[in-house]
């Protein structure tokens, strides 16, 4: 259990610190961006990434139905 604690506290700080570079690299942009830098920095140390993991294995995912076949009768112009 603290083991998973300071995992997360860790990857959270480097996280927060690529977020500081960042905003000094942005500090010319607006503030909304730099202000959506640190809320997703905040947000990451509030919700561990091993509960999202843990959540989305709750999910069912569904396969993508298979791609129709497009044909054209020969000697028929294609519209366009």
């Amino acid at each position: 259990m603290m083991a998973d604690f300071f995992n997360h506290l860790w990857q959270s700080t480097m996280f927060a610190a690529v977020v500081a570079l960042l905003c000094v690299t942005c500090r010319h942009n607006r503030a909304q961006l730099r202000y959506g830098l640190w809320f997703a920095a905040s947000v990451k140390f509030l919700v561990p990434f091993a509960a999202l993991t843990a959540a989305g294995g709750f999910l069912e995912w569904r396969q993508a139905p298979a791609p129709v076949a497009s044909w054209a009768a020969p000697g028929t112009a294609s519209p366009g």
